[in-house]
């Protein structure tokens, strides 16, 4: 007999680590008797009786089902509750889920800010012509879900005044209390029908043998919401004094970013001051001259056909991480730490770091779960200094007696295509230490006995050639790579011979990646082991066949974060195939043994019981700072790891170096000067 319960929480204090939880909304159908409540949880009395109705839920064993579980995973968590002892169903994360490539419910008509839209199919790139739109993407709100699911058309303009009511106070008067709980209500009883509606779809698209597993897949997806409320609740930790300071210094630093960039490129006078000796103003016409002399055919243009001077544009051809003698990589470089900069400002009308800190100064960022095709976490970037450039890092920094503990899996998407293509020549090269140039040696490009500083040049070329050809990359993408990489002009010709030296050293590989793709057409949809799934309207084989290897990382990350949790660590943040963790000082080392073995156990989950399991081990790349440091080394299984008294991107050092008088507060910088 079906056990579960439908709610929905009204909140506020959405920065805080406890929630302001003003009602809950709950429609229950448990042993075929379906009963609906909304109870007024600011009211202390009714607020412990909800508690024990979660109580005696639990000892039932029943399901919850919400419309983006974090918020209701917070919301329990904040009435003393570990949410944890549930399983969930996220109504959210399956409609995300069902919309992944889907044209049947992404497309056609949509609730898009409250107006009913209409959207195309999009077409294959090569097909989009200039000023190309389809009108618009389709919303993931419970409102735009209850429109294509139900046909049901809801009022988007009471409900935003509703929640900004509910964001504006601590108190409500009787009338206004009764209008939120109404309110709560309403959202809830259209949940049972979008879930009935949801799993139909979805059941129906899938074959028998991948129907077997799908209520532990779906309670998995939902058990991860739950883990990112946890995150989202414990907040990251940063030097807030250095971030206001760093903060208040934005302009300063653009200018000095400006200055740079027109000092090393005088030819190209990228920026001209203003009347204002502190100010630059960026001059378009000179960098689209130098644009327009490189030559290139395929720079993206604007809607009125000018060359585009977005950041987008010119990472198509230039990266920052290459030489910086050139201007397109420095200009890259200088959008990028630009654009960062923009999410400090606190006087802007876009968000900012500042709209997510709470006020026990820790940051609570939107973690942006399965948001990417792959399912992939795709962060805002605007409340996560993780995203933004790698030297202003610096500002992650634990509270004094405390220190953050990382690991990032190495190579780990060489490691996952091997596994999955089951191709031994890649498992081989990833064991050796360096796969690439153990590439190149079985390729014959180097000699047996070469190493990465005997023959340096070519282990870039081909470590250029490998990540490139796992994203899909043809000869025409390759040649400009490896140009930017190695500051050699490599022809279109050369870099496929690369790309066939490749494919001849990994033909399971290769052989693989085309099965992948006949699978996705054959059947209609791919599935990934952890169940997740992307339907039939793609039409960017490289998408299709990438997706894999990256959807199986984000599974592999998900696990890793569950099982941290779960041997009592606080997970603060993940960065793709990154996880941090904020313990006491004193157990930096036991936390990052706990760590290393829920990473190792999260990696091997997908490859138990298969014939490839003893290959199923990725390296880990472990970093300790904190205050209580000063470059002590810790022994650790993964080897010795140098514990800093700050985290500082040794790529970026010279930046670091660069900006770093703007992490001390003007006041106390002017003083430290005139000593």
């Amino acid at each position: 007999m079906s056990r579960k319960v439908f709610l929905d929480f009204e909140f506020n204090d959405t920065n805080e680590k406890h929630l302001n939880v003003v009602c809950v909304s709950y429609l229950s159908q448990i042993d075929g008797v379906t009963k609906i409540e909304t109870i007024w949880l600011l009211d202390p009395t009714e607020r412990t009786r909800f508690i024990n109705i979660l109580e005696s839920w639990d000892a039932d064993g029943v399901t919850l089902v919400a419309f983006f579980v974090i918020a209701e995973a917070r919301s329990i968590l904040s009435l003393g509750i570990d949410p944890r002892r549930f399983h969930w169903i996220d109504l959210w994360i399956e409609y995300r889920m069902l919309l992944n490539h889907n044209h049947a419910f992404e497309c056609g008509k949509q609730l898009i800010k409250g107006q009913v839209k209409h959207i195309k199919p999009p077409l294959p790139k090569w097909e989009q012509g200039e000023g190309y739109t389809t009108g618009g993407k389709a919303e993931v709100s419970l409102a735009a879900c209850t429109y294509k699911m139900l046909n049901r058309k809801r009022d988007t303009t009471h409900k935003r005044d509703m929640v900004s009511l509910i964001l504006s106070k601590y108190n409500f008067d009787e009338i206004e209390a009764l209008d939120i709980m109404d309110y709560c209500e309403e959202d809830i009883r259209h949940l049972p029908e979008i879930h009935e509606k949801i799993f139909s779809e979805m059941y129906r698209r899938y074959e028998p043998t991948d129907r077997l597993n799908i209520a532990a897949e779906i309670h998995q997806r939902g058990a991860y919401a739950v883990a990112t409320a946890i995150m989202q609740s414990k907040g990251y930790a940063i030097d807030y004094v250095s971030a206001r300071a760093f903060s208040d210094s934005v302009k300063d630093i653009t200018f000095q970013m400006q200055t740079e960039v027109n000092e090393e490129f005088p030819e190209v006078r990228a920026f001209l001051s203003s009347v204002k000796k502190d100010k630059y103003t960026q001059k378009k016409k000179n960098i689209q001259a130098w644009v327009k002399a490189q030559n290139i055919k395929d720079w993206e243009k604007t809607d009125k056909g000018d060359i585009s001077l977005k950041l987008d544009a010119f990472e198509s051809h230039f990266s920052h991480k290459e030489d910086q003698k050139i201007f397109g990589n420095r200009f890259v470089k200088y959008l990028r730490d630009k654009q960062s900069l923009n999410g400090f400002t606190s006087n802007s009308t876009k968000k900012n770091l500042w709209d997510f800190v709470g006020r026990d100064k820790r940051v609570r960022p939107h973690f942006g779960i399965y948001v990417a095709q792959s399912s992939r976490s795709q962060p805002s970037a605007t409340g996560y200094v993780l995203l933004k450039s790698s030297w202003m890092r610096y500002l992650l920094q634990a509270p004094v007696n405390k220190c953050m503990v990382s690991i990032d899996y190495g190579q780990q998407e060489f490691l996952l295509a091997g596994l999955l293509s089951e191709d031994k020549n890649m498992l081989d090269a990833y064991h050796s230490g360096d796969p690439y140039l153990y590439t190149a040696k079985i390729a014959k490009a180097v000699p047996p006995t070469a190493t990465k500083k005997s023959h340096s040049f070519m282990r870039d070329k081909f470590k250029s050639t490998c990540l490139a050809i796992q994203f899909g990359m043809t000869e025409f993408g390759l040649a400009k790579k490896l140009t930017r990489d190695t500051g050699v002009v490599h022809s279109e010709e050369e870099a496929l011979e690369l790309i066939n030296l490749f494919e001849d050293s990994y033909p399971d590989y290769v052989a693989w990646k085309q099965d992948i793709f006949e699978e996705y057409i054959d059947k209609g949809y791919l599935k990934l082991r952890d169940g997740w799934t992307m339907f039939s309207d793609n039409y960017n084989k490289r998408s299709v066949t990438n997706m894999p290897v990256q959807g199986h990382g984000a599974a592999i990350m998900r696990k890793a974060v569950i099982l941290a949790q779960n041997v009592g660590l606080d997970v603060t943040m993940t960065l793709h195939d990154a996880l941090y963790v904020e313990c006491e000082s004193t157990k930096a080392k036991l936390s990052l043994e706990k760590l290393a073995w829920c990473m190792t156990e999260a990696f091997r989950y997908y490859f138990t019981d298969t014939p490839l399991e003893q290959y199923a081990t990725c390296r880990l790349d472990p970093a300790i700072w904190g205050y209580s440091f000063s470059g002590e080394t810790v022994h650790t299984s993964m080897g010795e790891v140098v514990a800093t008294r700050r985290y500082i991107d040794s790529r970026r050092f010279e930046d670091y170096k660069r900006y770093r008088k703007y992490f001390v507060p003007k006041e106390d910088l002017e003083l430290l000067t005139s000593m």
